[in-house]
């Protein structure tokens, strides 16, 4: 059922709106099955619904919404954080910010081997790695945002500047033209904190998010030293990416 309702989510946010008909005949169910999908959907916010037409929210609201970014293109995200293990299996300090694609790669650094220091702003991720064998969290202070569950704010940024990591790893949700994007301010702040505080960064993004823009610039490509994507990444922009210097990481095709 929750496999179900990430696609209808997914196929809405692809199409821009559908119909109840529409979503129907592409998951062959029932027209009432597909109805109270839509009911707990839209009373999540996860989607609109205005005249008979089910919407996509808004991208701001969309990267704002933990419940979907936890299941948007799973196995995309594991398959990039499987190719970026090996950028964190040495290292002994790591910066992560709040983005999901990172959790499956932490929980499997930290399933074994010798022990990370990890550094976050986000709590989930602290509660889903802080149990594991290796891993030491450090929790980073700051205010509190419900959605995201994760804190942000100057005592944020001020609690990141004291570290030097060895690698910050972290995702956006756009990536276009040799710079990275992000939609919301305070997050594009903890991003560029990580990132001034880490002698290498790496980047993890599944190919949804290239090739769009967002009002928030967080760096440019040359800034970061490693990116992992999926091969439906852009051509164009994976060589604008390397043009920059950036190492692209390219993951082999999933089924998603």
């Amino acid at each position: 059922m929750q496999q179900r309702r990430a696609r209808i989510v997914d196929l809405v946010l692809e199409r821009g709106e559908a119909t109840a008909k529409d979503l129907s005949q592409a998951l062959a169910v029932s027209g009432a099955t597909v109805h109270r999908d839509i009911e707990v959907l839209v009373d999540e916010k996860l989607l609109h619904r205005r005249r008979g037409v089910v919407l996509a929210p808004p991208e701001a609201q969309v990267q704002a919404i933990l419940a979907y970014r936890l299941r948007s293109e799973m196995p995309v995200k594991i398959a990039i954080a499987q190719a970026a293990l090996p950028y964190v299996a040495d290292a002994r300090t790591v910066l992560m910010d709040d983005s999901t694609t990172c959790l499956p790669l932490f929980e499997e650094r930290c399933a074994s081997g010798e022990t990370v220091q990890i550094v976050t702003n986000y709590v989930r991720g602290a509660r889903a790695i802080g149990g594991l064998p290796s891993a030491e969290v450090h929790m980073l202070p700051g205010l509190y945002n419900a959605k995201l569950d994760a804190v942000f704010g100057a005592a944020t940024i001020e609690a990141v500047s004291k570290w030097h990591a060895d690698v910050a790893v972290f995702s956006v949700p756009a990536v276009s033209d040799g710079r990275l994007f992000h939609l919301l301010p305070d997050s594009a702040e903890i991003k560029r904190a990580m990132i001034a505080a880490a002698r290498t960064k790496v980047v993890l993004v599944d190919s949804s998010k290239i090739g769009r823009t967002g009002p928030h610039v967080i760096c440019q490509a040359a800034d970061i030293d490693v990116a992992v994507v999926d091969a439906r990444a852009p051509a164009g922009e994976i060589q604008v990416l390397r043009d920059a210097g950036v190492e692209v990481v390219i993951v082999k095709e999933v089924n998603s």
